[in-house]
């Protein structure tokens, strides 16, 4: 029996032809005139991250090595310890590791990152102080990944999201403009929908 290389696509990921493009543009589109008016901005994160950074991984899983796609970065780098300094032995030496990276398995994990490092590096140059951690608000849209072993029907193992976060504040009227954005958001689209039809 001879094996054959069939062109086929991977079970979990899809095509997306010109009319989904498009209506995938409009909607980003529309989404962030919504975004910018309520001051948010457009920031992108790497497809990939340590994944150390990802937390928990995935709401069902406590392991790296369940629900993202996984493997060891190919340089070796310094283990840092909290204070970001390099870890080092008893000799001396820098403490080298392979780190285990992952594929983004949602936006608001990187985005936690992204709010993570900016502080800690304002914390360190002593311009804020932990107490008193900046209000960050941002938007942003692309593909994430979930390394699902049965994928269940109408679920993807890349799909793409579009968020937008309010970070550094406990104040509800964070929430509540993010129910007016969520409404002018459909709004918008169904405006837009009406008039291309």
């Amino acid at each position: 029996m001879e094996i054959g290389n069939i062109p086929r696509k991977i079970k979990g990921f899809r095509d997306i032809d010109a009319d989904g493009n498009e209506l995938r543009q409009t909607i980003i589109r529309e989404a962030a005139k919504v975004y910018r008016s309520y001051g948010f901005e457009h920031g992108d994160t790497p497809v990939l991250e340590y994944a150390d950074a990802l937390g928990k991984y995935m709401p069902d899983e406590d392991t790296v090595d369940k629900g993202v796609y996984n493997f060891r970065n190919p340089e070796e780098e310094p283990v840092l310890l909290t204070d970001g300094s390099e870890m080092r032995d008893a000799e001396g030496k820098v403490v080298m590791e392979f780190h285990p990276l992952a594929m983004r398995y949602d936006l608001t994990a990187p985005l936690a990152r992204v709010y993570s490092e900016r502080l800690f590096m304002d914390v360190k140059r002593g311009q804020i102080m932990e107490s008193n951690a900046p209000l960050f608000r941002r938007f942003q849209f692309g593909p994430v990944y979930r390394y699902e072993l049965k994928l269940l029907p109408g679920r993807f193992r890349e799909f793409w999201q579009l968020d937008f976060d309010t970070v550094g504040t406990s104040d509800v009227a964070a929430d509540a403009e993010a129910c007016m954005i969520l409404s002018m958001h459909s709004k918008q689209l169904v405006w837009n929908a009406a008039a291309t039809s």
